[in-house]
């Protein structure tokens, strides 16, 4: 044990809302993530993960992976190395690499693997109602501390440590729900991803590419995603058209055409059954919310 040298990595926090669903991804390094709300599924090429309020995931580098909330879950976040020689940080890669066409992840820049104590990553940690609200203080206090001298990053490294210490003692881990390689879904979910714009992209031509029948992609999909891969695209488009609106001036005909929308009328249709107001209306709020006028 006496090699360990745990570096800090990137960090955020955030919420989630219900129903949305990540890109697939690959990290460089390991990933600790702390839900202090909500429920959430974490797929892997090995299974299922089921996060809850006062769980903490743990994900090991080389792994692909998909978050789906089930309800609106907020999550606090740390990358870190247990070694401190993880190729990725000195290459100043991004380490939680989006998989898509664009970006060839290298195997070569991953973290040493942590294989002690029995411990087999990636693992959910269930805490205790005592243990999860001091790590929650434990993570606000993280949060607090801006790294902006070598003091204070050594107070925020003393704060994660005490945060790894705490979950690591719980053992109370779990591994994923054993199953079949999950290698399908994630390969149908990428084609989807990279090609949701496209208004002929069909369900049919998607299980066509990866020699399985339409039946089967929709059994995969409800059963990682709890939802069929028609609603799946639909929904990717709609967020997607969503951040246009909020932050761009495209006009709702060219916001539909960049989503993959047939038309503009069903786009708009498709977007208030979903969100319950038009997209102009949408757009409108999106612009008082962060205090911009027409005008501005």
């Amino acid at each position: 044990m006496n090699d360990l040298n745990v570096q800090l990595g990137m960090v955020w926090q955030g919420d989630s809302l219900a129903g949305w669903v990540e890109a697939n991804r690959r990290i460089y390094d390991y990933e600790l993530v702390y839900f202090s709300r909500g429920r959430c599924r974490t797929l892997t090429g090995n299974g299922m993960l089921l996060c809850a309020e006062n769980s903490v995931l743990i994900l090991p580098p080389d792994c692909e992976y998909v978050c789906a909330a089930e309800t609106k879950v907020t999550r606090w976040c740390v990358h870190f190395d247990w070694f401190g020689t993880c190729p990725a940080y000195r290459d100043g890669r991004n380490v939680a690499a989006v998989v898509d066409k664009k970006h060839v992840f290298d195997p070569a820049f991953a973290a040493g693997r942590y294989e002690r104590d029995g411990m087999t990553f990636p693992a959910v940690f269930r805490l205790s109602d005592e243990e999860g609200e001091r790590i929650k203080r434990l993570f606000r206090a993280f949060f607090a501390v801006s790294p902006d001298t070598a003091g204070r990053r050594l107070e925020r490294l003393g704060i994660f440590l005490q945060i790894l210490s705490l979950v690591m003692d719980s053992r109370s881990g779990g591994v994923p729900e054993k199953r079949e390689r999950n290698t399908v879904f994630f390969c149908g979910k990428r084609l989807i991803d990279e090609r949701f714009d496209d208004p002929g992209l069909e369900m049919r031509a998607v299980a066509r590419e990866l020699l399985i029948t339409p039946n089967h992609l929709n059994k995969i999909f409800r059963r990682n995603l709890g939802l069929s891969p028609s609603t799946y695209l639909q929904n990717l488009r709609l967020d997607h058209a969503a951040s246009l609106l909020a932050g761009g001036r495209m006009s709702v005909g060219e916001v539909a055409d960049r989503c993959g929308f047939s038309s503009a009328n069903y786009f708009i249709r498709c977007f208030r059954m979903k969100n319950g107001i038009t997209p102009l209306r949408f757009r409108e709020r999106a612009r008082e919310a962060r205090g911009i006028t027409e005008e501005g």
